[in-house]
């Protein structure tokens, strides 16, 4: 899979959150194209990668624990991240 903003980022960026996994990817595509300079910025001063894992980490737990038992199912992503209070934008 490749990251679908990758032009944001440079390739070998985009490669090391390729290998963080579907959260990762997730998480660094959203950043991408809701916040091109922000997430730029991150890359510059070398915080991206550990940015993402951060979130992609946080998004998995929350969803994982959204869902479990079944009482959250019938959300949706966006749902779950506004009932845990989950903001979708990179740092800064």
């Amino acid at each position: 899979m490749t990251l679908l903003n990758a032009h944001v980022l440079k390739p070998a960026t985009a490669r090391e959150i390729e290998a963080m996994g579907l959260y990762a990817e997730r998480v660094a595509d959203r950043w991408a194209s809701g916040w091109p300079q922000r997430t730029r910025a991150l890359e510059r001063q070398g915080e991206l990668l550990r940015a993402v894992r951060e979130q992609a980490a946080r998004e998995a737990a929350i969803y994982s624990t959204a869902r479990q038992g079944g009482e959250n199912s019938h959300l949706a992503d966006h749902e779950v991240a506004t009932l845990f209070d989950l903001d979708p934008a990179p740092p800064g």
